[in-house]
């Protein structure tokens, strides 16, 4: 799935249509679109923004609960990148929202390694 972000949008309005895109396909139980589209919400809160201002505006398009799994969606498999997530199983958004902070982390360095070692590896070849 291409990164629905369009930059000839502003980043607010961009969030809004990303979560209302979001909440349609978790209604409709698609959990590999619902993923992704939650990775490209949280790496447009996590590197669009220019200001703490436009950051802040656009972080409000979002209940607490949807920021929070879409930031740690995209913090766990941005070293691997999106495509990463057609790979998982039985991973839904909600899961994310579980995790403690520690865990998130612990998952993050795990994406990161691979992601070195993967590297590393290319280099070799």
């Amino acid at each position: 799935m291409p990164n629905p972000y369009q930059e000839s949008r502003s980043l607010d309005d961009n969030i809004t249509r990303m979560s209302q895109y979001l909440v349609r396909m978790l209604k409709r139980k698609d959990r590999l679109i619902s993923l992704t589209i939650a990775y490209y919400i949280g790496q447009a809160l996590e590197c669009r923004p220019i200001t703490p201002a436009e950051r802040s505006l656009a972080s409000h398009r979002l209940t607490a609960y949807y920021q929070d799994c879409c930031l740690r969606i995209f913090s766990i498999f941005e070293p691997l990148g999106v495509e990463q997530i057609s790979r998982t199983k039985e991973v839904k958004v909600t899961l994310f929202r579980t995790l403690k902070r520690k865990e998130v982390n612990d998952l993050a360095n795990t994406a990161m390694n691979e992601a070195s070692a993967r590297f590393s590896q290319e280099l070799k070849d």
